[in-house]
């Protein structure tokens, strides 16, 4: 037999799928052909995801939207002998995350409501977002050659080590302590906007051949 198939409602599903791809992550517009790589090519999300960065198992692009159950959790986020984890993690997407801290000792910095997520020596790591994040603490020294992107705006504490790493801008315009904040040698730096730095670098920027 012949099935009657409504037109218009066939496109509504289907534009329904695209607004759900586009809510989880995915970009552009969507062919019904298209719609299935779209939903498997999605970065992983929810307590799942979170619960792969507290292993240390999570690879390539990982968001996590709710932190809420997990307060207090660690995160390592590091790539060296017997301490790798999430060693292959590329992108970080916390959208909600309001304090990412290493301990409950770094100067001016407020821990309540946050994870503490810890980085150091990631091998593969190139971008962090967390839109809403107040405090932010990343130890990489000379190990986070591949990041390219620290996406925090409205970072007002933060500790940041990354030498040597691929960063060419850093926009942080309420950050007001720096806390021994070290981001030299990395020569493809040319944009820095500090506008409320009052204290923390100490030799901060030295190396940046392109930072005029």
């Amino acid at each position: 037999y012949d099935k009657v198939v409504d037109s218009a409602v066939l496109d509504g599903y289907f534009s329904d799928i695209a607004d759900a791809i586009r809510d989880k992550g995915g970009s552009g517009t969507y062919t019904p052909a298209e719609m299935p790589q779209a939903i498997e090519d999605l970065p992983s999300g929810g307590n799942e995801a979170l619960m792969s960065l507290i292993s240390g198992t999570a690879t390539g692009t990982v968001t996590v939207k709710d932190v809420s159950s997990l307060n207090g959790a660690k995160i390592r986020i590091c790539g060296f002998g017997s301490y790798s984890a999430n060693e292959s993690l590329e992108v970080l997407n916390m959208p909600d995350l309001i304090h990412a801290r290493k301990n409950t000792s770094a100067n001016s910095m407020d821990n309540s409501g946050g994870i503490f997520v810890e980085f150091s020596s990631s091998v593969s790591l190139r971008e962090i977002h967390m839109p809403k994040c107040l405090t932010l603490s990343i130890f990489g020294n000379n190990a986070l050659k591949q990041l390219e992107t620290i996406d925090a705006p409205l970072l007002e504490a933060a500790s940041i080590n990354v030498q040597y790493s691929k960063i060419t801008e850093l926009d942080f315009p309420e950050l007001i302590y720096a806390n021994g904040s070290n981001f030299m040698s990395c020569t493809l730096l040319e944009r820095v906007n500090l506008p409320k730095v009052t204290a923390g670098f100490n030799n901060g920027f030295r190396g940046c051949t392109a930072l005029t």
